[in-house]
């Protein structure tokens, strides 16, 4: 299968990526990392297409987030990522998996014809569910929490509406959708998971925390 991952960033998609080449399919990541940095997670040079432009300046943004404490050029970052990121996804794509936030675009411009699986991603609970249990963490320890924008709360209600599957990554996001009133039939549940040793302490640092 000829699949398209569009992810801004990395998440797990680099991961998702070789899993997938693994198993034989033709696979290809849309981000915003450089080709020198996916490399270095193992990704060869033809399986990432790169929009390096949109790294650098999401970086700039998130700095400057974090000094004014608010949000900046959200829209325009999260746009203008989709919009190219539909310029370069294969139409000869038997699925094209999007992350949740920069679907949009991409999934319009595919339309309701047989084409790509429109697949969304979402690593989170339905984003309705996710701003209401953080305004009530919010109201608990009375202390400002970042939250979904209304402009983000509609759209990925939107890219929801668009998308064929919606692939989830536990039981609490799946039901989460399911109260939202999503069809179950177009939800699927798939767990991430990695190497126990990968995460696992060495002695001396268990030892330590034994006596602390």
């Amino acid at each position: 299968m000829k699949i398209d991952i569009v992810v801004p960033g990395r998440f797990f998609a680099f991961n998702l990526a070789l899993a997938l080449a693994a198993r034989g399919h033709d696979v290809r990541v849309l981000t915003n990392y450089p080709k020198w940095a996916t490399a270095k997670f193992g990704l060869g040079p033809d399986m990432t297409v790169p929009y390096t432009l949109h790294g650098v300046l999401s970086r700039l943004v998130n700095r400057a987030q974090s000094l004014t404490r608010g949000r900046v050029a959200e829209s325009f970052l999260h746009r203008s990522f989709a919009r190219w990121a539909r310029r370069n996804v294969r139409g000869n794509a038997d699925a094209v998996l999007c992350f949740s936030g920069v679907e949009e675009e991409v999934f319009s411009a595919m339309g309701d014809v047989d084409g790509p699986k429109k697949i969304l991603i979402r690593a989170s609970t339905h984003i309705v569910e996710q701003h209401r249990l953080l305004r009530e963490e919010e109201a608990r320890w009375e202390e400002p929490i970042d939250k979904p924008s209304p402009w983000m709360l509609d759209r990925e209600q939107r890219e929801y509406a668009m998308a064929d599957r919606i692939a989830l990554l536990s039981s609490f996001a799946y039901d989460s959708c399911l109260r939202q009133g999503i069809d179950g039939r177009k939800l699927g549940k798939t767990l991430l998971a990695g190497g126990g040793r990968r995460v696992q302490a060495a002695g001396r640092a268990v030892a330590g925390r034994r006596a602390r």
